[in-house]
């Protein structure tokens, strides 16, 4: 993606997932029109989520042996063995790991090009969260036919045949 070229009026939106989280930094120095949003989960909310299942577990191991080389960049966790953290563990540093890649870079030159969002509003106030996305990068108002009573926030985003809102995610949660 980043080899491709766009026109000088481009707005291009790339949505990564967690594991390009650690290449923020230098997505922000390659070019300095961009911008970056990160969503981000109350620990409680993504131990609920990691460890809910076997293969929630499953992919936590997996992006730890992905991101866990890098843990030394991160002063409190430089000293951890990602193989001998429990799955609890093993979710909370993955959570940390991705908190402080995110308050680097909103302490670093270019935090004026990062925004971390609640990904809990996402789901409760999905118009208003999406507003203030759409003013970070620029994308225009109401008056430029931005509707943004199009974007579905009614279905799951792994399974948009599902029906999910916040009263459903809450649910899932408690449960």
């Amino acid at each position: 993606l980043l080899a491709r070229s766009y026109g000088d009026g481009d707005s291009v939106v790339i949505k990564t997932n967690d594991l390009c989280n650690a290449l923020g930094e230098d997505l922000l120095a390659r070019d300095s029109r961009s911008k970056i949003l990160f969503l981000q989960s109350p620990l409680k909310t993504f131990l609920l989520s990691a460890l809910n299942s076997f293969e929630r577990r499953r992919w936590v191991r997996g992006r730890l042996l992905v991101v866990g080389c890098l843990f030394a960049r991160i002063p409190f966790l430089a000293d951890v063995e990602p193989r001998d953290l429990s799955d609890a563990e093993a979710a909370a540093a993955l959570w940390l790991f991705n908190c402080a890649v995110c308050q680097f870079m909103l302490a670093g030159p270019a935090a004026h090009r990062v925004l971390a969002l609640n990904g809990e509003a996402v789901a409760d106030r999905p118009h208003d969260t999406l507003c203030i996305a759409r003013d970070f990068f620029g994308l225009g108002g109401a008056d430029t036919g931005a509707d943004l009573t199009e974007i579905p926030s009614s279905r799951h985003a792994k399974d948009i045949s599902v029906p999910y809102d916040a009263q459903a995610r809450a649910r899932d949660r408690n449960k």
